[in-house]
């Protein structure tokens, strides 16, 4: 166990995990691989965990460092928001758009988010497909441009 520790990289406290031997593995593959994922990949998303987010928000995160294409979605200025959710509910307010892009806060927006409202077509099927796997979304109509300072969000469509 000690040379195994030293083949680790730094700190080692952080990159290596000891199981408890090849029948506890074995018998609680879930249990061990649930908690190797969270330790060694920070990023892994539970879609389960997504799904269940996305419902409580009413938005969903659709894309990151990027914008619609003006084939995909015209823009609305909505300004300055303090919170995500705030820019999800400008956006809800504004004639009924469904999607929005808003960055992170700015020193040029007084340390607040800049809001884009969009028209990206947003349907239940889309929105279903979209929190089930949010990885690698094609816009519908055009393609995405990149831009850093802008993640792109999809407001959950209200069933008629």
């Amino acid at each position: 166990q000690i040379k195994l520790k030293e083949w680790a990289s730094q700190p080692w406290e952080t990159n290596f995990e000891r199981l408890e031997g090849v029948e506890f593995v074995k018998h609680n593959m879930a249990l061990n691989s649930a908690r190797l994922v969270a330790k060694f990949c920070p990023d892994a998303i539970s879609p389960s965990k997504l799904k269940g987010e996305a419902a409580s928000k009413g938005f969903t995160l659709i894309h990151e460092a990027g914008v619609p294409n003006e084939a995909c979605a015209k823009k609305t200025d909505m300004g300055k928001a303090d919170t995500i959710a705030e820019c999800a509910r400008l956006t809800a307010e504004n004639g009924g758009l469904k999607a929005f892009a808003v960055t992170n806060p700015l020193p040029r927006y007084d340390n607040r988010r800049h809001c884009y409202a969009l028209n990206l077509e947003v349907t239940p099927e889309l929105w279903e497909a979209w929190v089930a796997d949010a990885s690698d979304i094609a816009c519908p109509k055009g393609e995405w441009e990149g831009n850093p300072e802008y993640d792109v969000y999809a407001l959950e469509p209200i069933a008629a």
